[in-house]
Formats: structure tokens, C-alpha cells, sequence
């Protein structure tokens, strides 16, 4: 690692690298993911409308002159809240500059443990990666496969070059969004809120042996994917088609995939599209004669 990417974290009481060793608010900082809720957005023209503000009083002291209003009013506590708002302001500045200077001291120091991080994985460190998983990325629940995701989200040269403040949200991101869920497993994913398992589990049989799930399931029936038509006037429309026909026919109507057309359905089949279009306008011809048939 050169020396242009090794912050000096000396002045931010850092100086470890065990990534596990951190003070408390290098942990809150680090597990919301953006130093934005940890430390104030300061604008330059914030910034410069306190700064002209500051000026003005320190301009306008000298011109009201005290022993100018003396004769007057001897006694006007008021004048002292000039003085008071300039040192306010002198001090809110001030605060400003230290709390800016320890975001980018901060920033810096999340690139740092994400380089470090990212060659703990080509040293097979495994616990480095997991620190680094729970202090800056905030997963709390570290099973092999969310290891294994931080790993290939640490490995992907996207975050490279990004700016300092958004490493660590970047590399979540790239965890969350993209490896994460390639590498979970099956049986933690869900459709349709229903969770997917394993056929290849295994399965106590009351001999005491076991077996894959997948082995206990029947194969269906010969020509049980095969429609059904029990209608007499859909039968009659089904008994003009041929068996090459009934297949456009079954794959353009027994599927939920949007968008299918019969030129789709037709290549699905293995057939040209033009065969897809035939089968259509013979289904509107066929279907109209049963209609007029069934009308007399």
C-alpha cells in the first residue's frame, strides 16, 4: 500500500490496526453509513453569510464608539450584545473548522480500513473482513455466505474510486444490492413470500436411513402437462388443430410471462414465426364458425 492512500490517524486517537479497536463514535459514525448524520452539512455559502456577518461587527463596534453615547445614556447594557454575538460567531467558526477537519480525519480513516480490509481477503484473514463487515458496514449477522459476499464486494475495483466519505456506503451497497444475494443460499431466498428449499436435503426414512427429498417426489404421469379440455365448444376449435398447432397453442396460453406473442410461442416450440401467426388467424377462423354454429 503507497503512502498516499495511509492517512494519519494519530490525530483522531487511531492508532491501531486492529479494525476491531475503535473508540464508540468511530462505531455510531461507521454503522449509520454516512458521516452526514454524525457530523453537520455545513454549505460555503452558510459558511460565508456568518463569515460577512462576523465583518459587519467587527466594523460596526468602532463606529457606534462608546464615548459617543456616554453623555446619553450612561448606562446601556445592550451595546455588550455586539460584543457577545461576535464572539458567538468567532466561536462558531471555530467549531465549524474542528468539526470539518475530524470528517475528513474520519472519511480518511474508513478508506483506510476498507484497503486494509480488502487485502486482509488475498491473506485469508477472515476475521479482519469480518471487523471490517460489522464496524463499517453494519452487518450484524456474519453466517459464511455474508462473509464470503463482503469479500467479492471488497474485490470489486468500483469503490476505488470513489471519495473517502463514500467508501464504506459504496461497499455496502455493492454487498446489499449485487453479492450478497448471489451468495445466498437457496434456502433463504423467498417467492412469493414463501421460503424456497433444498430438493437435495436430506430425509429421515422410517428404516432409519435417509434420502434427497428430490428422490421422494413422483415424476408426473405421461402427458400430464398435457391441457385438458372438457368444454364441447372449445373441443370443437381444439379438434381442428394438429398436434404441431395444439403445442403454439398450449405455449402461447399456459404461460404467466408477460408480453408473449405467437411468434414468441411458435420459436419456444422450435417452429418459425410464421407458423405462430397461422396458428392465430386459424384459431380466430375456427373459433367464429363455432360461434355462428352454436348461434343457429
Amino acid at each position: 500500500m503507497t503512502d498516499q492512500w495511509m492517512p494519519n490517524l494519530a490525530s483522531l486517537g487511531w492508532n491501531t490496526s486492529d479494525l476491531a479497536l475503535r473508540s464508540p463514535l468511530f462505531d455510531t459514525a461507521s454503522m449509520v453509513g454516512s458521516w452526514g448524520t454524525v457530523l453537520p452539512r455545513i454549505d460555503l455559502g452558510a459558511f460565508n453569510q456568518v463569515n460577512q456577518a462576523a465583518s459587519m461587527l467587527t466594523g460596526m463596534w468602532p463606529l457606534i464608539g462608546k464615548d459617543a453615547l456616554s453623555g446619553f445614556l450612561p448606562d446601556m447594557p445592550t451595546l455588550n450584545v455586539f460584543g457577545d454575538l461576535q464572539e458567538s460567531i468567532r466561536s462558531l467558526l471555530g467549531n465549524w473548522r474542528t468539526l470539518a477537519d475530524f470528517g475528513h480525519g474520519l472519511a480518511e480513516a474508513g478508506l483506510l480500513a476498507a484497503f486494509v480490509a480488502r487485502q486482509a481477503v488475498l491473506n485469508g484473514d477472515d476475521e479482519t473482513v469480518a471487523a471490517f463487515a460489522r464496524h463499517w458496514l453494519g452487518i450484524k449477522r456474519l453466517t459464511e455466505a455474508a462473509i464470503d459476499a463482503v469479500k467479492s464486494a471488497l474485490l470489486d475495483d468500483r469503490w476505488l474510486g470513489k471519495a473517502a466519505g463514500n467508501v464504506a456506503k459504496f461497499i455496502r451497497k455493492l454487498y446489499k444490492e449485487e453479492y450478497h444475494p448471489a451468495h445466498r443460499p437457496v434456502w433463504e431466498t423467498q417467492l412469493g413470500r414463501q421460503k424456497v428449499g433444498s430438493l437435495n436435503w436430506p430425509v429421515v426414512q422410517p428404516s432409519g436411513g435417509t434420502v434427497e427429498r428430490g428422490e421422494l417426489l413422483l415424476a408426473p404421469e405421461p402427458g400430464a402437462n398435457e391441457w385438458q379440455v372438457s368444454d364441447p365448444h372449445a373441443l370443437m376449435v381444439w379438434d381442428k388443430f394438429s398436434a404441431e398447432e395444439r403445442q403454439i397453442l398450449q405455449a402461447m396460453f399456459s404461460t404467466s410471462e408477460p408480453g408473449m406473442t405467437w411468434a414468441m410461442a411458435a420459436e419456444d416450440c422450435g417452429k418459425p414465426a410464421a407458423k405462430g401467426e397461422a396458428v392465430r388467424r386459424k384459431l380466430k377462423r375456427e373459433s367464429a364458425r363455432v360461434v355462428a354454429a352454436v348461434s343457429r
